[in-house]
């Protein structure tokens, strides 16, 4: 869930070497009237060559970040500045057959048509407590169950699966494995995060949530497959808010494709949706095979499965999840005091002394969606 600072780290390193090479300088001033002046030439020659690199480095970096490395150096970082070349292509440019016959498999017959769920962006919006949807049916269940042979099946003591990028084993987050390098994926699991990247998807998310110029996540930055086990939870929280410690990227849409069957509510691992305020849980939503989410993110849309849950030792509750983001500005309502170029990493926070019993929270428990 933590967001890469390499780059930061990088630039705070630089910084500390420009001083170093300063306060040599300075030395050697000092000594200049009692030595050689080789030292103090040398000397000048790295302050500047490293002042001219710290200012090579500010520049890229106003630009928009540089490439880095994402969990724990495995997975090579798409530069987020190719995104801003693809922000001029128009949505239309998907054209209205492109929704009225989405392909999530190439090579299986069958397409689904998403404009009559594009259409329902009035309902999306006046959704509570933040505007969200969940869509059974959408996904073929051919696909998804190829994509679940290709899935770990067990975890170790630890709560960790094969395969997995990322383990979560902290208060906060617990028993969470994360598959985030495609060449850790089978074929089918990367067939499902593909589609999710396609031009006609993001018009299709763009037309149901009103929200324009929506890029996916380039390089598995928090998306990918997830993964966790019996005793498991995701506290509540609203998510990291930039992509890639970057001010003009800002996230906007997740979407989340679950992968349970059988799923019995005594198991748990809802979605739970909380209000600004976290006084209430308004909704909970059960993570049925097939069942699609996607909800808009701000620095208020808190959700999480924060109950540990209970279900047998060979079970996991698996989902798909890909994160959308927009470039520029968004509203000020939308941010921590109303900053939207400030940076945070996920925001967990405890709910006031109540849990998701509500009678809205039933909505989404039995495929009612």
């Amino acid at each position: 869930m933590k967001k890469p600072r390499a780059a930061m780290n990088r630039l705070e390193e630089e910084t500390e070497l420009d001083d170093d090479a300063a306060a040599e300088l300075d030395h050697e001033i000092r000594l200049g009237s009692r030595g050689s002046h080789r030292p103090l030439r040398a000397a000048r020659s790295a302050a500047l060559a490293a002042a001219l690199l710290l200012l090579l480095l500010l520049l890229l970096w106003a630009s928009g970040p540089p490439r880095a490395l994402l969990y724990w150096g495995a997975t090579a970082y798409v530069d987020v500045k190719m995104l801003a070349q693809d922000a001029a292509t128009p949505a239309a440019a998907a054209g209205g057959d492109a929704l009225a016959a989405f392909v999530w498999d190439e090579e299986a017959e069958g397409t689904v048509d998403l404009r009559p769920l594009a259409a329902g962006r009035d309902a999306y919006r006046a959704q509570r407590p933040f505007p969200h949807v969940a869509i059974d049916g959408m996904v073929p269940h051919e696909l998804l169950e190829k994509v679940i042979e290709e899935l770990p099946e067990g975890i170790d003591e630890r709560g960790c699966a094969a395969g997995s990028t990322a383990c979560y084993v902290d208060p906060l987050q617990k028993r969470k494995t994360e598959i985030a390098r495609e060449d850790h994926m089978g074929p089918n699991t990367r067939k499902v995060f593909a589609a999710l990247r396609s031009r006609p998807f993001i018009t299709f998310l763009e037309q149901l949530t009103g929200i324009e110029g929506l890029h996916p996540d380039p390089g598995y930055e928090g998306s990918g497959v997830h993964l966790t086990g019996t005793g498991g939870y995701l506290k509540i929280h609203a998510d990291f808010n930039h992509l890639s410690m970057s001010p003009v990227w800002h996230r906007r849409v997740n979407t989340f494709i679950y992968l349970n069957k059988d799923w019995p509510d005594s198991y748990g691992g809802h979605l739970e949706l909380w209000d600004r305020n976290l006084t209430s849980c308004v909704q909970r939503i059960k993570p049925d095979f097939g069942r699609f989410v996607a909800f808009s993110t701000s620095d208020f849309s808190f959700h999480g499965h924060p109950t540990p849950m209970e279900i047998p030792h060979d079970r996991m509750r698996r989902s798909i999840a890909m994160y959308y983001y927009t470039r520029g500005t968004r509203d000020a309502s939308e941010c921590l005091d109303n900053q939207c170029a400030s940076m945070h990493s996920t925001l967990f926070k405890e709910p006031q002394n109540c849990v998701c019993e509500a009678p809205a929270c039933a909505r989404y428990l039995n495929h009612t969606a």
